[in-house]
């Protein structure tokens, strides 16, 4: 996604405790990988682990909004299953156990939010490569949303 220079791209997320099993079996992932392939080494001090609610390009002069309308949401309750681990390039993802109570706080991120987005972003090209109708409920959440993957 193209970012523009009265935007911003944000990632809001939910940040794996230090402490947790899944940041420490993340380190492991992230040494092995790094060890056994060409892939590059993440430095959790920069990049940490966590499970992204919603990524989009927001009005750089709304921020201040984004950031008072996230305040008022209990972002510390969430539990999560890890099904597998993917790894493109330098990014190790999980593949994550969408629960109830973590889609009801992505929507609810969304919703507060999309407010706030950069209007008219361009639709990444893997989405059109999605069967129908699926490319179109993705193209229309990009439209109205900024990001392919919301409300899934």
């Amino acid at each position: 996604w193209a970012t523009s220079s009265n935007a911003l791209q944000l990632d809001i997320h939910l940040k794996l405790r230090p402490s947790s099993c899944l940041h420490r079996t993340a380190t492991i992932v992230n040494q092995n990988l790094h060890q056994h392939s060409s892939s590059e080494k993440i430095f959790f001090n920069v990049s940490l682990p966590h499970i992204t609610l919603y990524l989009t390009d927001f009005r750089n002069h709304s921020i201040n909004n984004l950031v008072d309308g996230l305040s008022n949401l209990d972002l510390n309750h969430q539990l999560v299953d890890i099904n597998d681990t993917m790894v493109r390039g330098a990014y190790a993802m999980y593949s994550v156990q969408n629960t109830p109570s973590l889609q009801l706080l992505s929507d609810e991120i969304v919703r507060n939010c999309s407010q706030y987005m950069e209007a008219n972003q361009t639709v990444p090209n893997w989405v059109y490569d999605l069967p129908e109708p699926q490319r179109t409920k993705k193209i229309n959440y990009v439209h109205q949303y900024g990001s392919p993957n919301v409300l899934d």
